[in-house]
């Protein structure tokens, strides 16, 4: 059957060398038509946009209290709030972690948003519009780096691994974990405001990484308020160590029928960048904390008994899983975070074609060609053999019909 390139809206770009494959994921048509039918692809692209507005955040706008839930009104708002946030939520469930924050947060307003939520939504495809081609990558790489798109301080930055070790190298899944403490509000809200009781507490954010790319995210709120940044880093690992459980036993069921995985050979490691909840998750308590639920205790058993998790400490500043635990003020944060794991399907493009141009001699033009019809956009592609063609002095490269190439297909 060959390589799949499209599954269910998302579109597989497959870049194969005599040592690995590497796929990117994308859904560039369906982020364009969810920011067409709402009007947005008329605004200008903001290239160092990012899903929130500074000094709105989304908790701190007023809740719709003036029009009746069943007039007309109220009806369209929410029908056209709910196609948007549903059209964000798709995006998120398949190939853009970084929506899942503002997702979370608007999605709590689906039932009476405001004309404030509306402005919210209509601002994140805004967003959507700046970073269309936004998606993730895999490989099928052993070597190199834990992650194609992520790169960690060499281990002999003191200044980056005072108080924790570095991540360690290979396809094993690795999980990050993270949580704010308290709300979303800031000092927006004023003085004597009443608001609703969820929105003091904290979110939860996780994510995981296999193969290059992250496999699996989530960013939910609490549900129920931490009364310290231990707690709230506590619930969080608790988040990320079901869903560590969860793929050990996806791995085991594969196991079962035939496909040996290696992610059952030792224990998954969770990082985490409070010290005080790596130190209770390795049965080192305090008083403060003994009033802990006893669903959180389960991390310490799989940890101590089972030895199928192992919590790690790692430096804030390299916890990955930050970018889903606020609506983040630092522009440049936010962007630093999410192309340590993301990329847009033209730099996935520009890449391998140089990786091409690198690994291939000039004899093997045709390869070159073929990747370019197949993956790139045309006048892109043209324009990269073209250079090519001039540098080296070669001729009769057809970009619009490559043959066959059998080391491009399924990884086994």
């Amino acid at each position: 059957m060959g390589p799949v390139e499209w599954f269910l809206g998302m579109h597989f770009t497959w870049h194969a060398t005599p040592s690995s494959l590497t796929v990117h994921l994308h859904q560039t048509g369906f982020a364009a038509n969810l920011v067409e039918r709402h009007g947005m692809h008329l605004k200008a692209l903001t290239p160092g946009a990012t899903p929130y507005r500074a000094g709105f955040p989304i908790d701190s706008i007023a809740v719709e209290s003036r029009l009746d839930p069943d007039s007309p009104a109220m009806r369209a708002r929410r029908e056209k709030y709910q196609s948007i946030v549903g059209g964000i939520g798709w995006l998120v469930n398949c190939t853009r972690p970084d929506l899942a924050p503002i997702h979370t947060f608007l999605a709590s307003y689906s039932n009476m948003p405001s004309q404030g939520h509306l402005n919210a939504a209509k601002y994140v495809l805004h967003y959507i519009h700046s970073t269309v081609d936004h998606g993730i990558s895999f490989s099928s790489g052993v070597s190199g780096d834990m992650h194609v798109n992520i790169h960690f301080p060499d281990s002999s930055d003191l200044e980056a691994y005072t108080d924790a070790r570095p991540p360690v190298a290979g396809q094993m899944p690795t999980i990050y974990s993270d949580a704010c403490w308290g709300g979303q509000y800031s000092n927006v809200v004023p003085d004597g405001t009443p608001l609703e009781l969820f929105k003091y507490r904290s979110l939860s954010g996780l994510i995981v990484f296999r193969c290059g790319g992250p496999v699996s995210w989530k960013a939910i709120r609490q549900d129920q308020t931490a009364l310290s940044s231990c707690e709230a880093e506590i619930m969080a690992t608790n988040e990320a160590a079901k869903r560590a459980v969860d793929l050990r036993n996806l791995a085991e069921g594969m196991l079962d029928i035939g496909y040996v995985l290696s992610d059952l050979d030792e224990a998954t490691v969770v990082y985490n960048d409070n010290e005080g909840c790596v130190n209770w998750a390795h049965n080192m308590t305090s008083k403060q904390i003994r009033h802990m639920s006893l669903r959180d205790n389960r991390v310490r058993e799989w940890v101590q008994e089972d030895q199928s998790l192992d919590v790690v400490h790692i430096a804030g500043k390299l916890n990955l899983a930050d970018i889903f635990t606020k609506e983040m003020k630092d522009g440049a944060q936010f962007r630093r975070l999410r192309d340590a794991f993301m990329s847009s399907h033209s730099q996935f493009i520009d890449d391998a074609l140089e990786s091409l141009r690198r690994s291939y001699s000039s004899a093997d033009n045709v390869q070159l060609a073929a990747f370019a019809a197949s993956s790139a956009d045309p006048c892109t592609a043209s324009d990269f053999l073209g250079r090519k063609k001039n540098t080296k002095g070669e001729d009769g490269l057809n970009p619009t019909a490559p043959p066959h190439n059998p080391s491009v297909g399924r990884p086994d």
